[in-house]
């Protein structure tokens, strides 16, 4: 957040901001300086990487992000995926994560239904 004091992100025209995602960011003081830094920006132009865990994505929601990255968030999109997909019994949830990741090539090429694995699956948080 030091770059976000020093540098004036409109003047560059950015369209997203990434922030990335660390534990000791949900003190109460960081938070506020976080706040305080993006809220000219607008959260809805931010987007919160490197989420690995379930309260990543917590803390990001109740700061108002709506953008989201990371491992857990990959997990998430593969187990909502496999929920719904009729051939999931023959795939693993590492499996469908990994196929979730790539655009060609064998992992893609071993999945039973490339066209479940093309669509993204609609995930929702409840308001916190």
């Amino acid at each position: 957040m030091i770059v976000m004091q020093m540098v004036d992100v409109e003047t560059y025209g950015t369209d997203y901001v990434k922030v990335t995602w660390s534990p000791d960011m949900a003190g109460d003081t960081q938070t506020a300086q976080i706040a305080k830094a993006l809220t000219p920006l607008g959260f809805d132009r931010v987007i919160l990487s490197r989420c690995d865990s379930e309260s990543a994505i917590t803390w990001g929601v109740k700061l108002g992000i709506h953008n989201f990255q990371g491992r857990f968030l990959d997990a998430m999109t593969a187990a909502v995926t496999m929920a719904q997909c009729p051939k999931a019994a023959a795939c693993t949830l590492p499996q469908c994560n990994r196929r979730h990741g790539v655009i060609a090539g064998n992992p893609r090429a071993e999945c039973g239904d490339n066209d479940m694995l093309d669509l993204f699956p609609s995930l929702k948080a409840i308001r916190l």
